[in-house]
């Protein structure tokens, strides 16, 4: 019986010297809560999950409440468990941290390695890698001068996670952009999808293509849903994508979702998130797996089946 310790960063005790309250709260939720049902599902694994004190009408027996800031990082809790899954948000480096003190502590993870988060992490970053690699991404603009006329851009933290706080801008309109903490990059209306893969050290094996919807309220853009294993006709050329991201960062381990744009035919990385991603959510009713059984079982074939399932945000 392998034990595994989830620590979702919203529910789990990230915020406990904050007000329990985030525009992503929902969507952590239902990550814990797939998560742990895979774990009551399961024979050979059993899942304890960290959970906010505030939160105990909505524990069980496998949850731990936490009342102090330091339980997350407590080394003979963590020793107790086979691996630790974190569930946190790339925001101000809060995933890579927290791995990073993982790995200093010799503690098994179910994730990519903190230098591979590092990079992820950092939308300038990784910009910077997929540049070097020669795989397409919104061009990033270093100064409102250097923006052609009339044209869209979006505006999104440097360091954040999600559609937290970003915003979409006519170039000639008036605003503000902070270099150091923001990035500008070319508006791209086309097709926006996540894929949801399994890296191992070696491979990957792509679980699912799914179509993501954005809307557009008051410049500023927010996920509303998404359609989990829509049909893709772009999939081998998806593959060959993924070949290559793991060729620039061999380091990707785990569940990751990374988020793309197609347009006119030619796919544009926009985010690559290292860590368990919403979509994930809908794979059960999708696929018929058990992720967490999934992880322990070898699959040496990439699939994508016809089945869809819907996830209301």
């Amino acid at each position: 019986m392998q034990k595994i310790l989830l620590y979702e960063y919203f529910t789990g005790g990230g915020l406990l010297n904050e007000e329990l309250k985030s525009d992503l709260f929902f969507e952590a939720e239902l990550m814990r809560n797939n998560i742990e049902d895979c774990g009551r599902n399961s024979e050979d694994i059993q899942v304890h999950s960290l959970l906010d004190h505030r939160l105990k009408k909505h524990s069980n027996s496998n949850s731990i409440l936490v009342k102090s800031d330091k339980k997350h990082i407590d080394i003979k809790l963590l020793k107790s468990y086979d691996y630790v899954l974190p569930i946190i948000p790339e925001t101000d480096m809060l995933l890579y941290s927290y791995v990073k003190y993982l790995e200093d502590n010799e503690i098994n993870t179910l994730t990519s390695n903190s230098a591979t988060i590092k990079v992820c992490s950092d939308k300038k970053k990784l910009h910077s890698y997929l540049f070097k690699s020669n795989i397409s991404k919104p061009k990033i603009f270093d100064s409102k001068d250097a923006i052609n006329p009339k044209s869209k851009i979006i505006i999104k933290p440097r360091l954040g996670a999600g559609c937290e706080d970003i915003r979409i801008i006519d170039s000639t309109s008036q605003f503000e952009y902070n270099n150091k903490y923001e990035i500008m990059e070319s508006y791209i209306d086309g097709e926006s999808l996540s894929l949801s893969i399994f890296f191992t050290n070696t491979s990957f094996r792509l679980l699912s293509v799914n179509k993501q919807i954005i809307n557009i309220q008051n410049n500023k853009l927010k996920l509303t849903g998404i359609v989990v294993n829509v049909y893709s006709k772009n999939s081998p050329e998806i593959i060959y994508l993924l070949s290559r991201i793991k060729n620039m960062l061999p380091g990707l381990y785990g569940f990751v979702g990374i988020d793309i744009i197609i347009d006119k035919g030619k796919i544009f990385v926009i985010e690559i998130n290292p860590r368990l991603t919403t979509s994930f959510c809908g794979l059960y009713h999708a696929l018929g797996i058990n992720l967490l059984d999934f992880i322990f079982t070898k699959h040496n074939k990439n699939i994508i089946n016809s089945k869809q399932n819907y996830l209301k945000i």
